[in-house]
């Protein structure tokens, strides 16, 4: 995954959704933290959406916890 949340979007609060919604078990809170990401800030809630929850969330994915904390992991701390 390409897309780097702290290189793209400045915002923390931005960030700080982020975090938080990759790291939510249930769907319906989950759409909660998008429904409040995409009233923050709507680029960054299409960007994800586009790249598809089941890739970075526990809430949507079909793999194992451990593999998605990773990649979440990975979007944030990526340099380039």
């Amino acid at each position: 995954m390409t897309m780097n949340i702290k290189n793209t979007f400045k915002w923390e609060d931005v960030t700080g959704i982020f975090k938080h919604a990759y790291k939510i078990y249930k769907e319906s809170k989950f759409n909660e933290e998008m429904n409040e990401l995409m009233w923050v800030h709507q680029m960054a809630y299409d960007d994800l959406m586009t790249i598809g929850p089941a890739r970075w969330s526990l809430a949507y994915s079909p793999f194992p916890v451990a593999a998605i904390d990773a990649m979440g992991n990975k979007v944030l701390n990526e340099t380039k």
